[in-house]
């Protein structure tokens, strides 16, 4: 996605689904949803005003996962989330057909909450191995992919579409 956008400053159009691309202003690059430091900033205030401490982390290791990494790992680092833990940080390859290993790991780490980061087929795995886990534990996944949840049956509707409870 970032090596694309040189090649459309002057068009054709790139429209992208992953909130990690930072498209130039004037350009012909343009991202669906917020960028994930905005998304991710925002959510990490939700979970401390939830009082939700324990955080876990599924994602993969496409370029939208390492984006990802990169501002969770920023946003940790502030003093005003010195309370929180990252209780359980888990990747999985965008081809990987399950990630049940890594969401049993994460049951058994207790998190308050699941960041489940990607865009695409990726997000599609992440939310069977959360549906086959039949996860207890609130879970938030990112702008452009909110809509694929409401095929997991047995959820509530998302909480200001961002995080989605039992």
């Amino acid at each position: 996605m970032r090596a694309a956008t040189p090649l459309v400053v002057n068009g054709p159009v790139l429209y992208c689904l992953s909130p990690a691309l930072y498209p130039p202003v004037g350009g012909y690059a343009f991202s669906t949803s917020g960028s994930s430091e905005d998304e991710t900033h925002a959510l990490v205030n939700y979970m401390r005003s939830r009082h939700w401490k324990r955080i876990a982390i599924l994602t993969p290791t496409d370029a939208t996962g390492q984006e990802f990494e990169r501002v969770i790992h920023q946003l940790m680092a502030l003093p005003e989330n010195r309370e929180l833990q990252i209780v359980a940080f888990e990747h999985f390859a965008p081809a990987d057909l399950s990630v049940a290993a890594q969401m049993s790991k994460i049951k058994d780490s207790h998190p308050d909450v699941l960041m489940a980061w990607g865009t695409g087929t990726p997000t599609a795995t992440e939310y069977h191995a959360i549906k086959d886990a039949a996860s207890t534990f609130p879970w938030w996944a990112p702008t452009a992919t909110r809509a694929m949840r409401r095929w997991i049956s047995g959820r509530r509707s998302c909480r200001a579409n961002i995080i989605n409870t039992r």
